[in-house]
């Protein structure tokens, strides 16, 4: 799935999107203006990102620089071309005018993954956890969002079972050599077990003296 941040005031129009949207395997978080979604942009990292223009404080499309390399899809009552062009300008990747049909936002949404490569992430399983498309993960069916490092030391303990995951290794993978720094890793390991531990997970991080981390099943709670 692709984690898909859904930005528009409406409450029946975001409800009745949101569920259109995850009917089509998008994990969808909806927010009702631009400053909750500057609040959690880092932490549920979107792949695509769909704004409404007229927002409570101020201009959807003025969100747009934040958004780095992630694409947006303009939703808007505005008809005038203009209005339209100065979207384009601003780095929207698209322009959908309301009302519009469902079927044609999920064919655009649908393009725009093709154009960007977005592609969805396998599915990684272990014990009763699912992994899905960073940071989302499923214990027992039930949804919990990880930090997105705390997801990324996961999907790598589960890459190297039954194996020991060395500290190095597990560096490696989530920072630029620039940021090496160990005592991050047993910040984040801390952080993911008492997550896994609070929803019930079957699973135990192991601690290996002088060299990493290794994944244990366990009786789920």
């Amino acid at each position: 799935m692709v984690n898909l941040l859904l930005v528009e005031d409406d409450r029946d129009l975001a409800e009745s999107l949101s569920e259109l949207l995850r009917q089509s395997h998008y994990n969808v978080l909806a927010v009702r203006s631009i400053k909750e979604a500057r609040a959690v942009l880092n932490s549920f990292d979107p792949g695509i990102v769909i704004l409404d223009r007229q927002l409570p404080d101020g201009d959807g499309v003025s969100l747009i620089p934040a958004l780095g390399a992630r694409p947006a899809l303009v939703l808007t009552a505005m008809s005038d071309m203009q209005e339209m062009v100065y979207g384009f300008d601003q780095g929207a990747d698209d322009y959908l005018m309301k009302p519009f049909i469902p079927v044609e936002l999920l064919a655009r949404l649908r393009a725009m993954r093709r154009r960007r490569g977005l592609q969805s992430a396998p599915t990684r399983r272990f014990a009763n956890v699912r992994l899905g498309e960073r940071p989302f993960v499923e214990v027992d069916g039930t949804p919990l969002v990880l930090r997105p490092r705390e997801f990324d030391v996961f999907a790598a303990l589960i890459e190297r079972y039954p194996k020991v995951a060395r500290r190095g290794w597990i560096l490696t993978r989530l920072y630029d050599e620039s940021d090496l720094a160990a005592n991050r890793i047993s910040v984040h390991v801390s952080r993911l077990r008492k997550a896994l531990l609070d929803v019930g997970a079957a699973i135990d991080i192991k601690s290996i003296h002088g060299q990493g981390y290794r994944l244990e099943q366990t009786a789920s709670s």
